[in-house]
């Protein structure tokens, strides 16, 4: 994707040294000093992390005939969990992590920088049905 999610998740992976390249159907990286290709060339990419940041939860994302080949597939579109794209990434033996793991991690940082007391993604983990 292209939104604020998907440009979050490029600082991330800037932050912890890793060389991104976002695919969407639009997309300004400027100041961001990412490569852009087109949704459609997707696959072309090796990558060891995939981030999932369109609202897409069906099984459309990746084609059927093409393997994630990744190690870590984020899914960051709200939805059912596991949505089909982190079935298929368990399937394929990668760690698939939820769109819950960024709202609880976010909502811990912050509820602790608001109220000035530490709240761990743990402790938001325990309250939620």
């Amino acid at each position: 994707g292209g939104g604020g999610a998907a440009r979050a998740a490029v600082l991330a992976c800037q932050a912890l040294g890793l060389k991104t390249v976002v695919a969407a159907r639009n997309f300004d990286p400027d100041g961001l000093g990412v490569q852009w290709i087109p949704w459609a060339k997707r696959t072309s990419q090796q990558a060891g992390v995939v981030i999932n940041a369109t609202p897409i939860v069906d099984d459309t994302l990746w084609p059927a005939d093409i393997a994630l080949s990744a190690e870590i597939v984020f899914d960051l579109a709200l939805g059912d969990a596991p949505s089909p794209l982190l079935v298929r990434a368990r399937a394929e033996g990668a760690t698939a992590i939820t769109s819950t793991e960024m709202w609880v991690t976010q909502g811990a940082l912050q509820m602790t920088w608001l109220t000035g007391t530490e709240i761990t993604a743990d402790s938001l983990r325990e309250l939620m049905p």
